[in-house]
């Protein structure tokens, strides 16, 4: 649970730029208006299961007056859903290694990236309490920069944080360590410090590795 303030300051840095602002501005508003004060896990999830299909529905709109128009998105959605989870579940992730799952993640990024991160974030969504496949999931982002998987990516990484398996918040951690850039930083300055020791050792040691690559970077 967290402060709906500090969380929407996090929400608006992620999308201010991006086709989900106006989900953002609809689900903070909604909030606001019913006077809540904190927001818990439950309305987090609430976000994403509301905001993702909207921005969604908004790309296959879009995405009908292209010219090139490799499969809509239900088509893509019905022939990938089940195998990809099913890849994930499978796979044996060992660090530092390509395997099925990575090579498959790969090849849906390539033909629909937006609607790949859709299906990522709807696994977690339904799965939430499975920290096993949570860990995959963000074991998958790593291998990926902060702008390729905005705002997905991001809402994923924050979300897990309130994760109650410590094993899913250090992956979290590491994503954010990863990335390495200085968006990322900002976004990690807006999360409170995790009360479990050593996860508090772990969010110390990302965000201080975080500032003197960002102070590097900017010199």
């Amino acid at each position: 649970m967290g402060m709906l303030g500090d969380y929407e300051d996090v929400l608006k840095h992620l999308l201010e730029t991006s086709y989900g602002s106006r989900e953002i501005q609809k689900f903070i508003s909604a909030y606001t208006e019913r006077s809540f004060h904190y927001i818990s896990d439950e309305q987090m999830q609430e976000f994403l299961t509301w905001t993702y299909p909207k921005i969604s529905d908004r790309n296959n709109d879009n995405a009908s007056s292209s010219k090139v128009v490799p499969a809509n998105n239900k088509t893509f959605r019905s022939k990938y859903e089940k195998k990809f989870l099913a890849t994930i579940q499978d796979t044996n992730f060992k660090p530092g290694e390509d395997n099925q799952a990575t090579e498959m993640m790969s090849q849906l990024l390539a033909e629909k990236p937006d609607e790949t991160l859709i299906l990522l974030n709807d696994y977690f969504i339904e799965h939430y309490d499975d920290e096993r496949l949570c860990v995959k999931i963000l074991t998958l982002l790593n291998d990926y920069k902060y702008d390729e998987l905005k705002p997905m990516g991001q809402t994923i990484a924050l979300a897990s944080i309130s994760n109650k398996s410590s094993r899913v918040k250090s992956a979290a951690f590491n994503l954010f360590a990863h990335w390495a850039c200085p968006e990322a930083l900002k976004l990690l300055l807006q999360v409170d410090v995790p009360q479990q020791p050593w996860i508090a050792m772990k969010y110390n040691s990302v965000k201080e590795s975080l500032e003197k690559k960002c102070s590097t970077q900017e010199r």
